[in-house]
């Protein structure tokens, strides 16, 4: 590891005690540190004079440019400087002092190995998993070309009894806490702009499967995540508002459109007839005066894996809300909107 360039990449939205934490953990870990911050003003002025000596490049971006673009730009420095590996650290989680040598350790044994995932714990309760890589729903869920429904984190919410000790193979790695190998970004590229945040790093790891890279779990290798600490900072989970909805929102549209750029018809067909009972639910669900994301939505999503021609419906609703949440309009809304 210390012939190895590695750069730590922490990205945040207008939080600054969390991602401290994140940072401070890197500096423990012995890499080079990279900040992306979105929503950035001048008030933050004095935090970042604060952690100066921690951070050795940083991304001051005054929109919230999502999770996506703003980790691309850091990730591309990467690439410029020729760093060997890139850690992706959530601004609500952090890494013991080993994990990123133990995830080089093992990334140094294969060549076509592109990400590792370290086993990741809930914040607040190391006993309870959040993730320990991805895996299927339904079907065969450590094949991208039998797996069925969608994508989800494996042990998310299990105690941890032992049941993940081993080195294993997975489909892929959660971005809270990820080593990706940076010759992997070159040859593949980095995160699809298009998705803006949520389900990027499935979309990824499917790509990089299909140009031949694997990924692998690592047990020894600790990191922890308080999932969803940013959405609830500045949002009440609890209130129907728009932001609220368009994180929900994220989640069926960004699977549909991975699903179409790279999923079999069989996923194709079985993931629209789940959209299409998911979306009865939830409109059942709206009428008896629920929180949820909507039956049309849902709808829209399950069409679209079937015509697309529902796509651009899909993304006119999507669009609509981050106008509401006062989110940056990208190039493609615009598009849409002439």
């Amino acid at each position: 590891m210390q012939n190895r360039k590695i750069l730590g990449i922490v990205i945040t939205y207008k939080e600054t005690k969390m991602a401290e934490k994140a940072i401070r953990s890197l500096v423990n870990a012995d890499v080079d540190v990279s900040l992306v911050f979105n929503g950035w003003s001048e008030n933050y002025s004095s935090w970042i004079s604060k952690n100066e000596s921690h951070i050795d490049f940083k991304f001051l971006n005054n929109s919230n440019i999502g999770f996506c673009r703003g980790n691309n730009q850091a990730m591309k420095l990467a690439i410029n400087k020729r760093y060997d590996y890139v850690f992706l650290l959530n601004n609500d989680a952090w890494v013991e002092e080993d994990c990123i040598y133990e995830l080089v350790k093992e990334m140094e044994r294969y060549d076509k190995l592109g990400m590792v995932q370290p086993k990741v714990y809930k914040a607040w309760n190391d006993k309870i998993l959040d993730t320990t890589g991805l895996i299927f729903r339904y079907g065969d869920k450590y094949s991208w070309t039998y797996g069925l429904g969608y994508v989800i984190d494996r042990g998310q919410n299990e105690c941890d009894e032992g049941q993940y000790d081993e080195l294993s193979d997975v489909i892929g790695c959660c971005a809270c806490a990820v080593l990706y190998r940076v010759h992997m970004l070159k040859r593949v590229g980095l995160f699809w702009e298009k998705l803006w945040s949520m389900g990027e790093d499935v979309e990824l790891s499917w790509r990089a499967y299909k140009h031949g890279w694997k990924a692998k779990f690592v047990p020894s290798a600790i990191a922890y995540h308080w999932r969803g600490y940013s959405l609830s900072k500045h949002n009440n989970r609890s209130e129907n508002t728009p932001l609220k909805k368009l994180w929900d929102v994220l989640g069926y549209r960004n699977w549909t459109l991975t699903l179409a750029r790279h999923g079999n018809q069989r996923q194709k067909l079985f993931t629209s007839a789940m959209w299409s009972y998911y979306g009865c639910k939830s409109w059942v669900g709206k009428r008896l005066g629920r929180n949820n994301v909507g039956g049309y939505y849902i709808w829209l999503c399950s069409l679209a894996l079937v015509s697309e021609k529902y796509q651009l419906k899909m993304e006119e609703a999507y669009c609509q809300l981050f106008k509401e949440c006062n989110i940056e309009v990208d190039d493609r809304c615009r598009s849409i909107e002439q």
